[in-house]
């Protein structure tokens, strides 16, 4: 999101290929909040130094995929132009996550802990196929966490804490300089 403030904007969507002729795009969600996608929402489409701001004209699912049509897309060509392009608005209009609930990318500052060894912090979140996984960087190391429920003890979200119970050798398997 270079240009774009992380700490302003979330991406709530990335486009992923046309749709038929007049522009209609299908798209990745990241977020289950359909009101984020309703007739009307502004949003930011951003593709590497590209922005515009646009609307959502529709948003439905079709064949277990959704499909959109904003109102700056308006022909196939538009739309093979803005694929891989990120959907983005403001943090602050995310709906609550609710009680006991976050979003991932709130887990960004958050220590780590394996087995109550400090394993370093979250300094990104990487989306891999249905699993996120954790950048966990200390001392100028960095280690690829997947963020599964099977390894989870716990996020404290107060405490910027998260304890895990990672299968022996994951970190040193995953390390990276």
């Amino acid at each position: 999101m270079s240009g774009i403030d992380p700490d302003l904007f979330v991406s709530i969507a990335r486009v992923t290929r046309p749709q038929g002729l007049k522009g209609a795009v299908r798209i990745r969600i990241d977020f289950d909040a359909p009101q984020l996608f309703a007739r009307g929402q502004a949003v930011i489409l951003s593709l590497r130094e590209r922005r515009v701001e646009t609307v959502f004209d529709e948003c439905r699912a079709q064949h277990g995929r959704w499909v959109a049509k904003l109102d700056a897309i308006g022909s196939i060509d538009d739309a093979e132009k803005w694929v891989g392009a990120e959907l983005l608005i403001p943090r602050a209009q995310l709906p609550p996550a609710g009680e006991g609930a976050f979003y991932s990318f709130e887990l960004e500052g958050c220590r780590v802990y394996g087995h109550g060894r400090y394993v370093g912090t979250v300094t990104g979140i990487e989306a891999s196929g249905d699993t996120d996984l954790l950048r966990v960087e200390d001392e100028g190391n960095e280690v690829l966490i997947p963020f599964v429920h099977a390894f989870l003890k716990g996020v404290d979200m107060e405490e910027k804490r998260i304890d895990m119970e990672l299968p022996d050798g994951l970190v040193e398997l995953n390390r990276r300089k």
